[in-house]
């Protein structure tokens, strides 16, 4: 045991004026100054690590700060902003929702965004409308996310992961507004664990477009055939072909103009596919402001039927978009030139979308036969 026992009351001030000995234990440090035993603190940022560190005297102080946290008391006299009281921790979810964050969401976000966020938005206030904003915690959150994953959707399957990941991340950034807006920085969707994702491989194969091509020969699902190849031929989103409005097509240039789009104004060209099916489809004269499908989303509700008639599986609608890009990929083109084809701002989306089809993989691997010299009955060198 070594150590420097400097007399006391030295003049070298730059001298260490403690006998330091270290014992060392499972996560505890301890520190003797001239015979008191002084545990060292660790760096433990929560109750659960400084208990395992053996800080119990930190662990209580950190309980007592976020309960404190929680139960923060805030005046009742506020001022009104816009006629309407100033936003508050001891508001309901509701009445923040309501008075601040759908309006916010509305003025600032992408209509499409907001419109999905709509439904998420009613789904969150139904289980936690009724509390204060300063009384949600992280349990309640767990105990949504388990309840959500277990409910049946409209289409009678359960949530999948990627739907309630959405609910839990609408849900973190609404009390990062909370935040933002008010002094109560506690948010209890931010640690929760979200659910694993797999990235979509399905693509339409060449079978399954011939199946799907004679499900939409009715007369009666015309408009629905323009919009597969729109997806199929042009790579438009779905919501960008229920916007399309006559003024966008410009049979001159052979373009379609996308504006407000996911990643801002594009211009699609059009190949001689898509320009005779909008030719037939449009009529000459009529206002250039008019839809030409419409702009409701009646396409989820026609697609599984149509699939399930064309016997085609786990399609979504989305995935002729990613048949589009990978078609272009197959075809020889490099990914940038993908990247604008599809309007992506980052060619890694775009390597997303790219999904090779069984039919490219099979052709790559039956490219070794060429070069194989070890096969059954055949030995090295040999040509027989």
């Amino acid at each position: 045991m070594l150590g420097i026992a400097p007399k006391r009351g030295s003049s070298d001030k730059n001298l260490m004026c403690a006998l330091v000995f270290l014992r060392w234990s499972i996560r505890k440090v301890f520190i003797e100054i001239y015979g008191e035993r002084v545990r060292q603190a660790c760096n433990a940022k929560g109750k659960r690590e400084a208990i395992k560190c053996g800080e119990e005297e930190r662990a209580r102080l950190i309980e007592e700060a976020q309960a404190k946290k929680l139960a923060i008391q805030f005046p009742s006299q506020r001022r009104l902003i816009g006629g309407k009281p100033a936003p508050l921790p001891t508001d309901t979810f509701a009445e923040f929702i309501d008075n601040w964050y759908r309006p916010w969401a509305e003025l600032n976000k992408r209509p499409s965004t907001f419109k999905s966020d709509t439904w998420r938005l009613r789904v969150l206030v139904d289980n936690f409308g009724e509390y204060p904003l300063n009384q949600i915690i992280r349990p309640m959150v767990e105990t949504f996310k388990a309840k959500e994953a277990e409910r049946v959707n409209q289409y009678g399957h359960k949530q999948t992961g990627a739907a309630v990941n959405r609910l839990l991340e609408l849900g973190s950034a609404i009390f990062t507004k909370v935040a933002e807006w008010t002094d109560y920085e506690y948010n209890p969707f931010r640690r929760v664990k979200h659910f694993r994702e797999q990235s979509r491989k399905r693509v339409l194969t060449a079978q399954e477009e011939s199946r799907l091509v004679k499900t939409l020969e009715r007369p009666t699902r015309k408009m629905l055939r323009l919009c597969v190849l729109l997806a199929l031929h042009a790579g438009l989103r779905k919501g960008e072909i229920l916007n399309l409005r006559r003024r966008h097509v410009d049979f001159e240039q052979d373009w379609l103009a996308i504006l407000d789009a996911k990643t801002g104004d594009r211009i699609v060209p059009m190949n001689s596919v898509v320009k005779r099916a909008l030719r037939l489809s449009i009529h000459a004269k009529g206002d250039p402001e008019d839809l030409i499908f419409g702009g409701v989303d009646w396409i989820k509700d026609t697609w599984p039927t149509i699939c399930r008639e064309a016997k085609i599986v786990d399609l979504h609608f989305h995935d002729l978009r990613a048949t589009y890009v990978t078609r272009i990929l197959e075809a020889g083109y490099d990914s940038f030139t993908a990247r604008d084809a599809a309007g992506h701002s980052d060619v890694r989306t775009t390597g997303i979308y790219a999904r090779p089809s069984i039919e490219r993989v099979r052709k790559a691997v039956d490219s070794l036969t060429d070069v194989a010299q070890i096969q059954v009955g055949r030995a090295i060198g040999t040509n027989g």
